[in-house]
C-alpha cells in the first residue's frame, strides 16, 4: 500500500475482515501469517486481527 495510505487502518480492517471470512465461511481451524521480526506495523496489524505469536522460524529471517 501506498505509504500516504499508512496509519489510517485500511490493512488492519483487511486483515479482520479475512480471518472473519476464514473462520466463518470457510470453517477453517487455523491460519499462519509470517512476518519479519523488525517488522513492527506488521506485527501490530496481525496482533489487532487476533494473531498471536508463537515462535520464530530463524531459517526464513535474513
Amino acid at each position: 500500500m501506498d505509504k500516504k495510505h499508512n496509519g489510517k487502518g485500511y490493512t488492519t480492517e483487511a486483515a479482520k475482515l479475512i480471518v472473519e471470512y476464514a473462520f466463518q465461511i470457510l470453517k477453517l481451524h487455523r491460519i499462519e501469517a509470517g512476518v519479519m521480526p523488525h517488522n513492527i506495523a506488521s506485527i501490530r496489524v496481525l496482533e489487532k486481527a487476533g494473531f498471536h505469536k508463537e515462535g520464530i522460524a530463524h531459517k526464513n529471517v535474513k
